[in-house]
């Protein structure tokens, strides 16, 4: 039987790896934001120290957990969305060539 619709097979693979790219930036996105945050954190203390008042706004670990968490989640659900979809294509692609060889027999 032959093999319809290359480009959506194409675009099936491009949605599954574009996926992948997003997660693994999320991952290094989750990672850098709590560096950041931490290394930030110890800044704004030692600004806080010189100036001898306090500074409004939320540095630190708690700071950088806080835009990870919000950098995962985000990140998250569009690299699933991606992968996803790019998995719905390949079903779709599927069933048409289930149904085409049921109907040929």
């Amino acid at each position: 039987m032959e093999k319809r619709y290359p480009i959506l097979r194409v675009l099936s693979v491009i949605y599954k790896v574009l996926g992948g790219i997003v997660a693994a930036f999320t991952i290094l996105g989750v990672i850098g934001s709590c560096i950041v945050g931490i290394a930030g954190g110890t800044a704004l203390g030692e600004l806080e120290r010189e100036l001898g008042t306090p500074l409004p706004g939320i540095g630190g670990m708690l700071g950088g957990i806080i835009a990870g968490l919000i950098i995962l989640l985000y990140g998250g659900f569009a690299a699933l969305f991606l992968y996803a979809f790019g998995e719905l294509i390949s079903l779709f692609i599927s069933m048409e060539e289930n149904i085409r060889s049921l109907a040929q027999r």
